[in-house]
């Protein structure tokens, strides 16, 4: 468990980077399919910040496994690097980004705590 928390390419680490911004996008290999848990506190830009990150995803796994942790941390790293000025252009050109209408209702996850009261899990 020691050896993942080194390595940035485990889906330990990118699930705790995407924990910490109130998200996690998982998927499933067999069916092509990504799925978005949202945190207890997750607000209108958590959600679009969500679904920008699942699209990425999903147009990048093209010609890969969506369960490969490079291509989720390629997403982090874009995300991290374009969600701001995406979100800031939105709302330039009139945009109501604090009505995102994707659907996805009151249901949520809370974050597992470990003993130093850091996420680690759902």
């Amino acid at each position: 468990m020691a050896a993942d928390r080194a390595n940035p390419y485990s889906m330990e680490s990118l699930a705790s980077f995407q924990m910490e911004q109130g998200y996690n996008v998982v998927g499933e290999d067999d069916k092509h399919v990504l799925h978005i848990l949202l945190g207890q506190k997750a607000t209108k830009e958590t959600e679009l910040k969500a679904y920008v990150h699942a699209l990425y995803l999903q147009h990048r796994v093209k010609d890969a496994s969506l369960l490969d942790p490079t291509i989720h941390l390629e997403g982090c790293e874009w995300m991290k690097k374009h969600f701001t000025h995406f979100h800031e252009a939105l709302r330039a050109h009139g945009w109501l980004t604090n009505r995102v209408l994707l659907g996805t209702g009151d249901r949520r996850v809370q974050w597992a705590m470990d003993a130093d009261g850091d996420k680690k899990s759902l």
